[in-house]
Parts: C-alpha cells; structure tokens; sequence
C-alpha cells in the first residue's frame, strides 16, 4: 500500500507541475519523517544529501557533460560528421548512415544524449535537407542516434545507475560497448531498408570526392581517437579512474581548442554554464531518488514486492518480460534518467535476489531507456529534433518509428545472449 500511495502522490505532483527532481526529494523526505521517527527521519536524508554530493564517482558527471558540449561548441563535432560524410555522403542514404556514423564516434567522447542530439542534429538535418532528404528520414536518424550516447560509453546514465547498484563503472563502460555497435548497425540497416523501399526519400549526393580529399576531411577528425584515448583508454588499462579519466577528457578538450585556435570566451562561457545547469539537474534527480531509495529500503519494500511477484508465479524470464513492458509502459509518462532513478530502489534488489548479473541489467536498463527517448508523449530526443527542425512533431515521432523496431530487435538480442553484454567486463579483474 505505501508504495502505491508513493506512486500516486509522485504522479499527482508532476501533474501539479512540480519539477521531477523536487518531486522525488519532497516524498523521500515526507516519507522519512512520517515513517522513521520524525527528526530523526530527517537526519538519514542529510546524510544521504551528504553523501551524494561527496561521492568521487558522481564528480565525473559534469566533466563529462563539459567535454561534450565543448566538442559542439569549438566546432569538433563538425570535423566529426564532415569526415563522415565524405566517406558514406555519395551513396543512397548515405548522409543518414554517416549521422549514425558520426553518432556512435560522437557518443565515445561524450555522456549527455541531449548533447549528441542537438549537436548532430544543427549539423545532419540542414545538410540532409539540402540534399532533399525526406525529413521523416532525417528526423528520424538524428533522435535515434541521439539516443546511442547514453549506451556507447561514457554514459552519465551508465555512472547514475552504477552508484545505485555498486557496480564497477569500468565493467559498465565496456558492457556498452559490443551491444552500441549493434544497435548503430541495426540503425544503418533501417535506413538501408527504407532507401531501398522509398529511394526518393534520399537522393544520390552527386558529389564526388577523391581518396586524397576524403582523407584531408578525415584529418581533423583525429581529435577524437586522442579524446578517445584520454578517457576510455586510460580507465580500460587501470591508470585512471572514469572520474578521473573525465577530468583528463575535459581537460585536453580546452588544451586542444585552445591550441587550434578554436576557443573563444563565449565558447567557454556558454559551456560553462550549459554543464552547471544540465548538473544540478542530474544531481538532484539522483539526491532525490537516493532519499526516496533510503525509506523504500527501510521499509523493506523491494523484498516485499518480489515476494509477491514470486506469488503471482513470475520469476526468471517472464519477471523480465513483466518489467520490460512496465519500463516501456512508464517511459510515455517521464524521461528516461527519472525512470531509472524512479525505479531502481526497487527493481535492483529484486534482481540481486534473482542472482541476475547487474552489470548485464545495467545494460538492458539503458537500452529501456533508449526506447522512452524515442517513442510519445515524452520522449526527449523527440522535442530536441523538433526544437532543432522547427518541424512537425508528427513528423519527428513518425520518423523514429522504424528506428524503435530496431532498438527492440537488439533489446531481444542481448536478452537471449546475454554473453554478449558480460564477455567484455569478465575480462577485467577489477
């Protein structure tokens, strides 16, 4: 019963307009003062509050955030989808497949899906409209491959959910790995499909360019196998941690910028106060969901609600059946980071109890929340490629459609062979 009147107040709030993150701080601290003694409620919730804001893993949430919009603002991500459409640009969807492209490359230097969305999308829709792409098409690769940034590592979604479950942020990184170029390839093959299917949807690019000329463009693209190297690289080979290894991207992000010539004080400025903003947002999302998370397990409510899952007799595959539905289901009502923070005090332990590995959860949850960014009434990526566009949201949802199918097919995949997910990790000892 609490933890349905939890639901129906937090969804009372959020119709009332308050903000999600004050929503989940305003329960948990209600929840803890009527349920834990008063006061000495209160005083769990200032430790947690304390907690959050000294954990050395969350740090790396806003270096990250001001790697990736750096890289937009000085300009990388052009030289990004630049090289990348000099190799794919002259075949039929090919704008499209190196979007997807530029996409997956772009999510390996940055953490914020809003980021990889708006700054490819600034770049790929003028250039696929140019070209008379049909703008379903070109909606549709830029929020799908929007969303490839929160799977293909660093992820600040992958960092959220393992300060939630204590997993390794490492093995999380490399479980993104295998499964993101599925998905980007699945992704390619959805445009193939429909190039093929509707060629006027995307004209041959009459462009030709020489091997010499694509590999000039390929050229200032190489920042991004250095940014790759100072973040991923050195977290794979244990000389620095992710929070550390994102101090080391941003860092040679600004060096970089600077020594190009490329970084300007507005620049700095705007990204600057972009990563405060998008921060405190993520960070008290995760306060209040810590709090709410510190009462729920104090009542013992997880156990509670696997022991009557066990009841209704589902375990193994069809409780993962039952939970990939609720996760689809509530991602048309709120965005994806508040559903994992919403729903992880809950669904972990339940998992834990299952003997079910995390860190191949961990994954499955991304991919979950890969889906609420792309399908109505709330998915983000929808409103930024509108935002963007200036289009039809219509259009935006209509174009995502196809793409929805494919995360879908690899969700299936991995599920089936969660070997898939596990083997990188396992090959790391620590």
């Amino acid at each position: 019963m609490i933890i349905i009147a939890i639901m129906i107040v937090f969804l009372v709030l959020l119709t009332m307009g308050m903000p999600v993150n004050f929503a989940l701080g305003l329960l948990g601290i209600s929840a803890l003062y009527l349920f834990m003694g008063g006061t000495s409620g209160l005083e769990a919730a200032a430790l947690v509050a304390w907690a959050t804001a000294n954990s050395f893993t969350l740090t790396a949430i806003p270096l990250f955030i001001l790697m990736g919009d750096l890289i937009f603002r000085v300009g990388f991500g052009k030289d990004l989808f630049d090289a990348a459409s000099a190799w794919f640009g002259r075949y039929r969807g090919g704008l499209g497949i190196a979007t997807i492209f530029a996409c997956g490359i772009f999510s390996a230097v940055s953490g914020s899906s809003a980021a990889a969305c708006a700054a490819m999308g600034m770049l790929a829709i003028p250039e696929m409209e140019r070209y008379h792409y049909n703008k379903r098409l070109a909606y549709g690769t830029v929020a799908a491959g929007g969303s490839l940034d929160i799977l293909i590592p660093p992820s600040i979604i992958l960092i959220v959910y393992g300060a939630f479950a204590e997993q390794s942020i490492a093995k999380l990184y490399l479980a993104g790995f295998i499964p993101g170029f599925i998905l980007s390839f699945f992704f390619m093959v959805i445009i193939y499909i429909w190039t093929r299917l509707f060629p006027a949807d995307a004209p041959v690019v009459e462009v030709k360019l020489t091997l010499r000329e694509k590999f000039q463009k390929t050229k200032h693209s190489m920042v991004f196998i250095l940014l790759v190297g100072a973040c991923l690289g050195t977290i794979y080979v244990g000389i620095a941690t992710p929070t550390e290894a994102a101090g080391l991207g941003a860092a040679f992000t600004v060096l970089t910028a600077f020594i190009m010539g490329r970084l300007t004080w507005p620049a700095l400025k705007e990204s600057l106060l972009s990563t405060v903003s998008v921060t405190c947002m993520v960070l008290f999302l995760v306060l209040g969901g810590l709090i709410l998370s510190n009462f729920l397990m104090s009542q013992n409510i997880p156990n509670q609600i696997m022991e009557y899952a066990f009841s209704l007799g589902l375990t193994g595959w069809k409780l993962l059946i039952v939970l990939y539905v609720v996760y689809a289901l509530m991602g048309c009502l709120i965005d994806g980071l508040t559903l994992i923070i919403v729903t992880l005090p809950i669904v972990v332990p339940m998992m834990k109890k299952m003997g079910v590995d995390l860190i191949w959860f961990g994954i499955v949850i991304v991919m979950l929340v890969e889906l609420a960014q792309l399908h109505p009434p709330v998915g983000m990526n929808l409103f930024i490629v509108r935002n963007i566009s200036k289009g039809k949201i219509e259009d935006v949802i209509i174009g995502s459609a196809p793409f929805i199918i494919a995360i879908v097919a690899a969700l299936l995949l991995v599920t089936i062979f969660p070997s898939i997910v596990v083997y990188l990790p396992r090959l790391i000892k620590y």
